[in-house]
């Protein structure tokens, strides 16, 4: 079928979006995050695991401007204008980095980076980077294969600085379905 126009949205000035494995993202001109598609484990940040046929906005957030988001495989990340990250969804592997691995039905701020304001962030397939202001970059979730960057393949739940990028100029962080990189 030919691409159609997603209703509703239709008087929201969208400045981004984001496509999930099974959810989707819509970042508005405002700040808020609009969210819609499969529910569970609370991917879709509405405080419950329904499905979301149409796009909702995510009310958890009001109040805080939001600049970026990115969707997981069944995870999602929100950026603050003020440099914090929120996340919500499948916590299985500690992709949501707050130090357990439970989901979260809504956003909730990544305590281990309340300190450090980030700039860019990015999930994976259960697995998440960010890139801090200072140019630090962080990493948690699934470590296997490497994918987490420090020399391991062990699963890190809460966000830990990649030491070998550190004297590096990082400007862009991406996370793949089972890779990552570190753009300088």
């Amino acid at each position: 079928p030919p691409p159609r126009r997603i209703d509703g949205l239709k008087d929201v000035r969208v400045v981004a979006v984001e496509a999930g494995f099974i959810h989707s993202l819509a970042l508005d001109a405002a700040g808020s995050v609009w969210a819609w598609g499969a529910g569970g484990d609370g991917r879709l940040g509405h405080g419950d695991e329904n499905h979301q046929a149409e796009p909702k906005i995510v009310s958890a957030l009001a109040g805080v401007c939001i600049c970026a988001v990115s969707a997981g495989y069944e995870s999602t990340l929100a950026l603050s204008a003020d440099g914090a990250v929120y996340s919500w969804g499948r916590g299985a592997l500690g992709q949501l980095g707050h130090g357990t691995s439970d989901s979260e039905l809504k956003p909730r701020l990544i305590a281990a980076l309340k300190r450090r304001p980030i700039r860019a962030i990015t999930a994976g397939n259960k697995r998440a980077l960010a890139l801090a202001r200072d140019g630090s970059v962080f990493s948690w979730g699934d470590g296997a294969g490497g994918q987490l960057g420090h020399g391991d393949e062990t699963h890190l739940q809460t966000p830990q600085a990649i030491r070998s990028l550190e004297a590096l100029d990082v400007v862009h962080v991406v996370a793949g379905a089972s890779h990552s990189f570190a753009v300088t």
